[in-house]
């Protein structure tokens, strides 16, 4: 530098340029571009055409930047792709870049797989919460919170992080502050570096997680399926998971139980994320819903009402269903909201439910048993004139008293229904595996020898 004709520095705001005027050597900076180029990508783009400019004219020159010249350094790697098209002669002199300073300060072992992110690229980077990372030059505090916001999509917002500015130098400093807190307690500039040590294993479960995942599935060099997936095509299989949620329920298998929840959450992220990119609403406006919508369902919780027992709770939550309704300009309906896509008993005990909350029920189970009666006898006499269609209808209306009934009783149609199949095929299993040790074929046996074996599968199952 002391023999350079000129020095140029990319910037005087580093604590060596003291140290360059002590020792009388006198330099020129491009902190002018800062203020006036619109963006870094220009700054970088004019500091390598001036000096390419400068070289040839025949001066040499040292362009001299913070830490190494090619370790963040987007200036000189503009200038070393301009510089052959240019006549000119460029030699790099290695220095001690601040990442190698940040690794000795923190005692780390770069081998331990650390990522390495330029803040202004930071909304590109596919953040691995998993492993260590050091983000670079965070430049001011709008960079700062950019960052910031970023991160706290993967990290918890009071993630243990430790911001280094000046690192190397004598005016080095090291903070610990939570990550919400990286843009507010410091002053960020260049010379400052944020370093995010791996999230336990633990906190590998973390939404944000699963969140990124999906993103990146979603995304260029992702999955080809998964990208060309919409709400549409997505639809059977968020109905099948909550099947398998519930099989894996009743077969009290809390390891599949887990593991099917895991799959239903999937569906939610999958199509919040399908939205996120049509710019409807992102998976946080489903969470901020459901959190808005709790609190104002439980006045009694979160605030002044009172609900003595579970059944004023379920008036005081449909009451205030309808009031939301009405206040967001909607007919309030009280059938309104049941899905015609429920399984068909569950649709039926839910509208009996509302009705009765209503006030439109029978004063005890004898009055739907009598019920239960009429539509048996009222199906029998379609079924005896072969009225196909008319049978059909007394068919539900039967139903629809059965399931009315259950209701009464305290139980739910769906699963009655639903345990009275698994016991039909384990009854039928019992029989299939009978007529196989017997060595004979199915067409071979009448039905009062196949009752024979089902009357044993009954008191087997007993």
């Amino acid at each position: 530098m002391e023999e350079a004709e000129e020095v140029c520095l990319r910037t005087s705001s580093h604590p060596i340029a003291a140290a360059l005027t002590a020792r009388g050597i006198s330099f020129f900076s491009f902190d002018y571009l800062y203020e006036t180029a619109e963006t870094f990508e220009r700054v970088y783009e004019e500091i390598a055409v001036s000096l390419l400019a400068r070289a040839r004219q025949g001066c040499k020159l040292v362009y001299a930047v913070p830490g190494h010249p090619l370790v963040a350094e987007a200036s000189v790697h503009r200038l070393l792709e301009l510089a052959p098209g240019r006549e000119v002669e460029v030699c790099v002199l290695p220095g001690l870049s601040s990442v190698e300073a940040a690794y000795a300060a923190l005692g780390i072992d770069p081998l331990e797989g650390i990522v390495l992110a330029d803040a202004l690229e930071i909304e590109t980077l596919d953040v691995d919460p998993s492993r260590p990372l050091m983000v670079l030059q965070l430049y001011n505090a709008v960079v700062a919170s950019a960052v910031k916001l970023r991160l706290m999509e993967f990290y918890p917002d009071d993630y243990a992080s430790i911001l280094l500015q000046a690192v190397g130098t004598q005016q080095e400093s090291i903070s610990r502050l939570p990550l919400y807190k990286i843009d507010r307690e410091h002053r960020a500039d260049h010379l400052t570096i944020l370093y995010l040590p791996p999230l336990p294993a633990k906190a590998d479960g973390r939404v944000a997680t699963l969140l990124n995942i999906m993103r990146r599935l979603r995304g260029p060099g992702g999955c080809p399926w998964d990208a060309q997936q919409d709400h549409a095509s997505l639809r059977p299989y968020l109905l099948e998971e909550a099947y398998e949620v519930l099989d894996a329920l009743d077969r009290e298998s809390i390891e599949d139980f887990c593991e099917e929840l895991g799959d239903l959450l999937l569906q939610v992220v999958f199509h919040a994320q399908v939205a996120s990119e049509e710019g409807t609403f992102d998976f946080s406006d489903v969470v901020s819903g459901i959190c808005r919508k709790l609190r104002r369902r439980h006045p009694h919780v979160f605030g002044e009402a009172t609900a003595s027992d579970a059944g004023e709770v379920l008036r005081n939550w449909e009451a205030i269903k309808l009031e939301e309704k009405e206040a967001r300009g909607e007919e309030s309906e009280i059938m309104q909201g049941i899905p015609r896509t429920l399984p068909a008993l569950s649709r039926a005990q839910k509208i009996q439910e509302k009705a009765a909350r209503a006030g439109l029920d029978w004063p005890d189970t004898k009055g739907v048993l009598k019920k239960v009666c009429e539509e048996v006898m009222e199906l029998t006499r379609e079924i005896q004139q072969e009225h196909r269609a008319e049978a059909l209808d007394e068919l539900g209306d039967l139903f629809f008293a059965l399931v009315n009934l259950a209701r009464r009783l305290g139980l739910d149609a769906e699963e009655a229904l639903r345990r009275a199949t698994d016991k039909f095929i384990r009854r039928f299993n019992f029989v299939e595996a009978r007529v196989k040790e017997s060595g004979r074929s199915w067409e071979s046996y009448v039905l009062d020898e196949l009752d024979i074996f089902w009357n044993e599968a009954k008191s087997e199952n007993r």
